[in-house]
């Protein structure tokens, strides 16, 4: 913790963009690793895991169920250098397809996670539970996840992909599990479900051959099938076993772990007239919807300029007093008058502030549209004080709700650095706005991202010089000049010497 408050000291980079993920896509989709926005990665999952849902409010419950996901399972792949594979190792995805009734449902319900004490919940989802969800520490003995017990589903009615049956030589499947990695019995002859789990689902299987037998679990017998001989044969663990004249044969129903959103169910749900809150609640019960943790106790104090969250009513009027006193200075200073519905939350403890807003530890605060959300007081004012991070934050809620369409993300960054006064200042550069772009909200490394935003402040204290803070600010409710919008594509900003 203290390591990264030093970090946070020298580098208070402003939040205002979505949570971004770095995704490898899939070979068909060039095999590159790309920064997908949070809900644009959400779309990609609805393409990639749902694209046969005939319902808007399931779609909706899969778009909370997968951010969630994303959310408790971020950097999945960090040493690797990405936080997900676009497979179902973490999530499919296909980015290709990730518009249209996808990036409605993303949109419709951006930023909301399914919370549990304060932390996104373990929000594991399933193709088809075949009339009965799993408990989550049948399948991973070390989730804390009580919200994900067995239960009768109602919604996942009986239909031609219910049941399903799967027959294979033994010597095939012998050697399907030796591919696998798995220790088989010489001349395997028979399997056997030895114990089941509290749903009914297989267990633990034994492998039985020429005088031995092994044991294996079930979840690793149908991980392995599925591997080496394709994902359209043990299609879940709910199922008989039958062996006789050198054949296996398993008849079964549902269709992936059964723990979690049921995803035939939720779309049946949807056609019944349930909302999407509904269908959540009814696969996560005891988690709650919401953007924030809303089990945390949030109390408000009202100002003249904004309504003020925290978790206690001192802390709070503290925010309160000092986002006046900065708002007012802003007013006299330049003429600015705060957004309409500004809500300021200053959260109780770092773990709550990232799990809140999905930033690092090092990023100073986060902004989207006009509610701005703050690490706790006692944290800032270690380190240069509440002051500069919300004069920051209130420049940026000005910009971003007055910013004329296609204002570019370099002018917006630099003009809320320049104007806020709070700036470091680098030598100078001569990076184009575009390459100032492209590190602007980077959340890996903290000096680039840094950085970057003095140099967008560089570029826009060159326009203040030559054209005054009244045109700027003109600029920002009417776009840039062309003669200024064009300079962003070369490799020197205008007027630069």
């Amino acid at each position: 913790m203290r390591r990264a408050l030093l970090v946070l000291l020298v580098a208070a980079v402003i939040g205002r963009s979505e949570v971004v993920y770095k995704v490898r896509l899939s070979a068909g989709e060039g095999g590159a690793v790309v920064e997908l926005p949070q809900e644009r990665y959400v779309a990609a999952v609805l393409a990639g895991e749902v694209g046969s849902f005939r319902n808007e409010e399931a779609l909706k419950a899969m778009a909370v169920a997968a951010r969630t996901y994303a959310a408790y399972f971020r950097s999945r792949h960090r040493i690797e250098g990405y936080d997900f594979c676009s497979t179902t190792h973490c999530q499919r995805a296909i980015l290709k397809d990730a518009g249209g009734r996808f990036k409605k449902a993303a949109e419709a319900t951006r930023g909301q996670l399914l919370w549990f004490h304060s932390k996104p919940a373990f929000a594991v989802y399933t193709q088809d539970c075949g009339g009965k969800s799993e408990a989550a520490h049948a399948v991973w003995p070390a989730a804390q996840a009580p919200y994900l017990a067995v239960h009768t589903d109602p919604y996942c009615r009986t239909n031609s992909r219910a049941a399903w049956t799967w027959e294979i030589a033994a010597p095939t499947l012998s050697n399907a599990l030796t591919q696998a990695g798995m220790r088989v019995p010489a001349r395997l002859r028979q399997v056997t479900i030895v114990k089941r789990t509290p749903s009914g689902r297989a267990l633990t299987l034994s492998l039985a051959g020429d005088g031995e037998s092994s044991l294996i679990s079930a979840s690793s017998f149908r991980f392995a099938v599925g591997r080496t001989l394709g994902w359209r044969t043990v299609h879940s663990d709910q199922y008989t076993v039958e062996s006789s004249n050198g054949k296996i044969r398993f008849q079964g129903r549902g269709r992936g772990n059964g723990v979690g959103l049921c995803q035939d169910g939720a779309d049946e749900m949807a056609a019944e007239g349930k909302t999407y809150r509904q269908i959540l609640s009814f696969y996560y019960p005891g988690a709650s919807v919401s953007v924030l943790a809303n089990d945390v106790k949030w109390t408000s104090v009202r100002s003249p300029h904004a309504l003020i969250f925290a978790t206690r009513k001192t802390t709070a009027a503290q925010a309160a007093r000092l986002t006046d006193e900065e708002m007012s200075a802003l007013q006299s200073r330049y003429g600015l008058t705060a957004p309409a519905n500004l809500k300021i939350y200053v959260y109780p403890d770092m773990e709550s502030y990232r799990n809140g807003t999905g930033e690092p530890g090092w990023v100073a605060a986060h902004t989207l549209g006009t509610r701005i959300e703050t690490p706790p007081l006692t944290i800032l004012q270690q380190h240069g004080g509440f002051r500069p991070v919300i004069r920051h934050e209130l420049l940026h809620a000005i910009v971003e709700s007055a910013a004329h369409p296609g204002l570019p993300l370099w002018f917006r960054e630099g003009l809320v650095e320049n104007l806020s006064g709070d700036h470091v200042h680098f030598a100078p550069d001569a990076k184009s706005q575009k390459r100032i772009e492209r590190s602007i909200g980077n959340r890996e490394d903290a000096a680039r991202t840094r950085n970057a935003y003095a140099a967008a402040e560089r570029h826009v204290a060159r326009l203040r010089a030559r054209y005054g803070v009244a045109e700027l600010l003109r600029w920002v409710r009417e776009g840039l000049p062309d003669e200024i919008a064009r300079s962003s594509t070369s490799s020197k900003p205008a007027n630069s010497k």
